[in-house]
Parts: C-alpha cells; sequence; structure tokens
C-alpha cells in the first residue's frame, strides 16, 4: 500500500505578518503589541533565540539551585528583601535594581547574600522573566566586582497587589498564576497567599493556597527540569530586556547618594503604580470582579488587613461603598430597539456595576423615575430620544462620544460613558453631582 508523505510548506514570518495584516481590517501593526509597565513593547510573535539569548541562558544554568520548589517555612529570613518596593507599587525593573543596589551595598561592607525575596505579580510572562533576570544580574554583578560564581536563592510570595474585595474566589487564581509563573521564573521557596488574606484567612483559603504548590509540584514536573522556560522565545527575550534595563539603571543610579538611591526607587514605584492604576481604570488593564464581570450583588466588604501594600482594587472598592446609597435610582434607558440598542446597553451595565449599580433598562417613558439615567442606542436614536426630553431634577448621560453633546447640554444632558474614560474619574463625578442633587431636594 502506498503511503503520503506530503508534509506543510514552510512560511516565512514575512508571509505570516502580511496575513495577520491583511485580517486586522485597516488596524495598524502596533494594534497587536503591548507596551508593559516597565516600557517594554512585548510582540505577537517571537521566532528566533540569538547568540546572546543562548549566552545568557549558559549563565542561568550556572547559578540555578537544582532543588524541588518548596513552600516557604514561617519566620524564614531572607538577606536581601525587595518586596517592599513592589508593595509601593514598583515595576519589574525597578524592583531588580533595588536588588543590585543593596547586594552593591552588602559587597561593600564585606558580605555576599545568598538568598533574595521578591513579590510575584500576576503578570505572568514578567514576573517569569523578572526572576530569570535576577539570576543573570546577579552573575554579572559578582563578575563585574570579580568574585566567585555563587548559587542564589530566590524567595517568591505571591503578590497582593492585585488582590481584590469583590469576586474573593478570583484571589485564588490569581495566586496560582503569581504561584506557577515563579516556579517557571525559577524561585526556590515559593509563599502563596489566601484568596481571603484581605479580610482574614480561613482553615478552607489555607488548604487551597498550600495545594497550588502542591498541584504545581506533583502534576506539572516543573520542578524535574532545571530551567522550564529556557528557549522560549517571548521568556527570553523579556528576560534579556529587563536585564538590559534594570543592567543600565543600577549602572547610573549607583553613582548617587544612598538617601538620592530610596528617593530614585520611591519616586519609580510610585511612577509606575500610577501607570497601572490608570491602565484599570481606562479598562486596559482587566481587574475580573471589580472593573469587568462585576457583581452589583457582592456585599461591601471592608479589608481587615493589606501587608501595607498599594493595592489595585483599591479606589474602587472605596468609590463603590461611597456610592451604594443611590443604587436604586439608576437606569439606562434603551433607545431604539432592542437589536440596535444592546451593544451600548451592555457595555454601560458593565460601567455601572463597576460602582455597585444593577442598573434598571427602561423605556423613555419611565425616565423620569430614576435620579440617574443613561441614554444607550445608535448615535441617531439617541439625538430622538434626547430631542423629547424635558429638564427633569435627574441627572442623564449618554452612551459613547456623540457629535451633538454639545447641543445636548441645553436639553439637560451631564455626561457620557464612553469606551477609553477612566471609571474613576467617572465614578467619583457622579458622586460629586448625586450629591449635590439629594441635598437639593
Amino acid at each position: 500500500m502506498a503511503h503520503s508523505t506530503s508534509s506543510f510548506e514552510s512560511k516565512t514570518v514575512e508571509q505570516w505578518k502580511e496575513l495577520v495584516t491583511s485580517s486586522l481590517r485597516g488596524k495598524d501593526w502596533s494594534s497587536l503589541t503591548t507596551t508593559t509597565p516597565e516600557l517594554i513593547t512585548i510582540e505577537p510573535l517571537y521566532t528566533e533565540l540569538t547568540k546572546e539569548q543562548e549566552d545568557q541562558i549558559q549563565k542561568l544554568q550556572q547559578v540555578w539551585v537544582t532543588e524541588d520548589v518548596k513552600a516557604i517555612e514561617p519566620g524564614t529570613q531572607v538577606e536581601l528583601d525587595t518586596r517592599k518596593w513592589h508593595k509601593h507599587g514598583a515595576d519589574a525593573v525597578t524592583e531588580l535594581v533595588a536588588f543590585l543596589l543593596e547586594s552593591h551595598k552588602r559587597a561593600e561592607s564585606g558580605s555576599i547574600p545568598e538568598k533574595v525575596a521578591f513579590s510575584v505579580d500576576t503578570q505572568f510572562f514578567m514576573e517569569i522573566a523578572k526572576l530569570r533576570a535576577a539570576r543573570v544580574l546577579w552573575s554579572a554583578f559578582l563578575h563585574a566586582r570579580n568574585l566567585e560564581t555563587t548559587s542564589l536563592v530566590i524567595v517568591a510570595e505571591t503578590s497582593l497587589r492585585s488582590y481584590s474585595l469583590y469576586d474573593p474566589m478570583v484571589n485564588l487564581l490569581r495566586s496560582a498564576n503569581s504561584a506557577f509563573s515563579a516556579v517557571l521564573g525559577g524561585a526556590n521557596e515559593v509563599a502563596v497567599y489566601p484568596f481571603d488574606k484581605l479580610t482574614g484567612e480561613t482553615e478552607l483559603s489555607k488548604r487551597l493556597a498550600a495545594n497550588i504548590l502542591e498541584i504545581i509540584e506533583h502534576e506539572t514536573f516543573v520542578s524535574a527540569v532545571q530551567d522550564p522556560a529556557a528557549g522560549a522565545y517571548a521568556i527570553e527575550a523579556l528576560t534579556d530586556q529587563l536585564t538590559e534595563k534594570a543592567w543600565n539603571a543600577f549602572i547610573e543610579v549607583s553613582e548617587k547618594t544612598v538617601e538620592q538611591q530610596n528617593e530614585w526607587l520611591q519616586q519609580q514605584s510610585s511612577t509606575s503604580f500610577d501607570a497601572q492604576l490608570q491602565a484599570v481604570a481606562k479598562r486596559k488593564q482587566a481587574l475580573i470582579g471589580t472593573t469587568i464581570y462585576a457583581n452589583p450583588a457582592d456585599p461591601v466588604t471592608i479589608a481587615s488587613q493589606d501587608n501595607g501594600y498599594k493595592r489595585l482594587a483599591e479606589q474602587f472598592e472605596e468609590l463603590r461603598a461611597s456610592l451604594q446609597s443611590f443604587s436604586e435610582k439608576v437606569a439606562i434607558v434603551q433607545a431604539g430597539d432592542y437589536k440596535t440598542s444592546k451593544p451600548r446597553v451592555d457595555f454601560c451595565k458593565g460601567v455601572l456595576s463597576t460602582f455597585g449599580w444593577d442598573a434598571a433598562v427602561i423605556s423613555p417613558a419611565q425616565m423620569n423615575e430614576y435620579a440617574y439615567i443613561v441614554i444607550a442606542g445608535t448615535d441617531e436614536d439617541i439625538s430622538k430620544v434626547v430631542a423629547e426630553m424635558t429638564d427633569g431634577p435627574q441627572l442623564v448621560d449618554i452612551a459613547g462620544k456623540h457629535p451633538e453633546f454639545e447641543n445636548f447640554q441645553s436639553k439637560g444632558v451631564t455626561g457620557m460613558i464612553h469606551l477609553g474614560q477612566s471609571l474613576l474619574e467617572k465614578g467619583s463625578e457622579l458622586r460629586s453631582k448625586l450629591a449635590v442633587k439629594e441635598d437639593a431636594r
């Protein structure tokens, strides 16, 4: 019997890029790239392992600790601790610079640290690259000081930066994501925070946290591989870029006084956190259960502890708590038929749920029954509803950036809900306006 030996025709990267570009329907190629808080551009495809990256892998193998990953024992002491900068909002580059600066101080006093602690957040590939870059930088640091290469023990703990009070079970997914990236990045010891760390741990949450490491250890077998992320082009590229950025920044900042170094780290951490918060507020970065798929039925909860973290969800939680008293007075007016209005109605419901409001969807005839309404539909249908409005006591917003918005203001329209808008700014604006309306009654 004859057998076919046909094979797939090989394609070049240029052919792949041409095909993808044609499917973007007019969008620029840059729409497929992502810029991280570290100002590193993540490409949609990595296809080449460079000679420099091969050398980098060799350096990693020299300083890797070939032991199974284990949970951190209570009371574990570390010689270098970058976690305080992560708690203040530092990005990966800033954390690595802090690691090098502290190593430099210790070396100047005659001691060489062997154990460092990092917090690991939910930016999966970046966190893997961060820990791998720490080992490359450690090797480079020892070489620059003509010191013998020694193994670096990395202690990692899952971060609370992305933890939220609302929909707390999502925190379980966040911690699992962080723990897995820590292991893939080469952490030797890992601590996993329980999903209810913010409100008080339970036996269930502590058991689930412990089981995350058990599952990683016994079901993925990653600890059986010296460097499980080696050869992954995207991770190697990120590792290389992080290493270069952190080393160059270290060389520059190390010339400063200790006080100036701390000021630099504080400024970088603050700037990074603000940028991340803005990305979350504009829904460019998702916080599931808080800014995306928020459930208005979740009860308002107060954090009992946060371990000193600046959390991305915190301002949204405070805003939501302050808006609860208006939850029964909010509605979305369906302008036009169901099919054409649904995209904007759904978008507005998602935005308002972030504020804890389960907005009713009503007809234009019912709009005077509510303190705050959003008119949602096509631009044409919105225009028709606004034209028939009478100036009432309620606040009126429209969905989308309508070209006639300025003219609508004379009819009582006070604002808009649209893509790219800061939810924090919009929520604060509504809180102020609704409070004024409430006081005027």
